[in-house]
């Protein structure tokens, strides 16, 4: 069962080929089997998502279809959903109890909707929704709507991996066909040169996250290839330089320093609230497992 794709698994349940109880079960099981050694779970919420999927059963059998309605769904632990642990893998959330649902987390029950998560940068979240983001989700209308679902909008949502909550980006669009169709006519117009598109990342990037990475260059993609430097082998003569290098490495090591010493004196004032002896205002305040003072 783990090796059936979301269609097939909504299609199954249809098709009263299994319940969810039974493949939210198989899941399960396959977690208890193997994550001690893969560690890919912070949470498992068990007897929530065998209570849902048997409300879900009970939909499908009172004749209720959705899209998703019925398909277990791993939350990544970034988004807030009510009552379960939400740490965003982050020790200082640790015990972090989200009080409400994400919207993301709202938005995968609702019927009709494709949503697609991206991460990113901040400084990157200007040139967000690409056309190249939007074909995909594009595509994943597509692709439900074939197989029988209707879909209505088409969602993405991009993450800054170097930010916080308030950088977060969400672009909402009504699936349309044509734009799928314009994808798939890319892909095509790729397939058929004869001459090898020109890579866009770096080999270091490739090696790791692209499926047509191919190092020898002969069966796929190498990437751009940057111009290795051995630096012991090039001399900087100019004294100014090796002088503001040496002050850049003092300077790093004392910030370090500082750092270490500013952490240790705000642990000591967790819970201070009110004006000392000589006038200083302090106000700690914890939101959402964030500590501030």
């Amino acid at each position: 069962m783990h090796q059936l794709t979301v269609t097939q698994i909504a299609q199954g349940l249809r098709d009263k080929q299994f319940s969810s109880v039974e493949i939210t079960k198989h899941f399960l099981a396959r977690i208890n089997q193997l994550d001690s050694t893969y560690k890919s779970y912070i949470t498992v919420t068990e007897e929530q998502a065998l209570r849902q999927a048997a409300e879900a059963d009970q939909r499908i059998a009172n004749g209720e279809h959705g899209t998703l309605l019925g398909v277990p769904i791993a939350q990544k632990d970034i988004f807030c959903t009510l009552g379960v642990k939400t740490t965003c893998g982050s020790k200082m959330l640790d015990n972090f109890i989200a009080p409400y649902d994400a919207t993301a987390v709202t938005n995968l029950n609702n019927a009709g909707a494709v949503i697609d998560w991206k991460t990113s940068k901040v400084k990157n979240l200007s040139y967000f929704p690409s056309n190249q983001q939007r074909w995909q989700v594009q595509v994943y209308g597509y692709l439900l709507s074939k197989n029988g679902y209707e879909v209505k909008t088409v969602n993405l949502v991009a993450i800054a991996r170097d930010g916080n909550e308030k950088d977060v980006k969400v672009h909402t669009e009504p699936y349309d066909e044509a734009i799928a169709l314009e994808a798939f006519a890319w892909l095509e117009s790729v397939k058929a040169s004869t001459v090898l598109p020109e890579p866009e990342k770096d080999a270091s990037f490739c090696k790791d996250y692209c499926q047509y990475y191919d190092a020898t260059e002969q069966m796929g993609c190498g990437g751009l290839k940057k111009e290795r430097i051995v630096l012991s082998e090039v001399v900087i003569e100019d004294e100014e330089v090796d002088k503001h290098a040496l002050h850049y490495l003092q300077l790093d090591a004392q910030i370090k320093q500082l750092e270490k010493e500013r952490d240790s004196f705000k642990a000591s004032l967790e819970g201070a609230t009110g004006v000392t002896k000589s006038g200083i205002e302090i106000s700690w305040s914890t939101v959402k497992g964030r500590e501030t003072v």
